[in-house]
């Protein structure tokens, strides 16, 4: 499920386990914090973490955020 606010994606986070942890290894955040409808925005990903086609783009499920999250104010938690 995706919520659009202006030009900015919130993706929610993986559903195993294991994808929970690299994500939240790659942001700097502990899994414990992280709720069931926590969310991540799009500017954490690269543009290669996308399928781009004409009306939308799509995050690819081998995505991984690159960018850290610097306060829990970039992880809607």
């Amino acid at each position: 499920m995706l919520l659009i606010l202006f030009q900015f994606v919130f993706h929610s986070f993986p559903k195993t386990e294991e994808k929970i942890r690299l994500w939240s290894n790659s942001l700097g955040l502990q899994v414990k914090l992280l709720k069931k409808n926590s969310k991540i925005c799009s500017l954490h990903f690269k543009t290669s973490d996308y399928l781009m086609s004409t009306s939308c783009k799509v995050l690819m499920s081998n995505a991984l955020p690159t960018l850290s999250a610097s306060t829990t104010n970039d992880v809607e938690m």
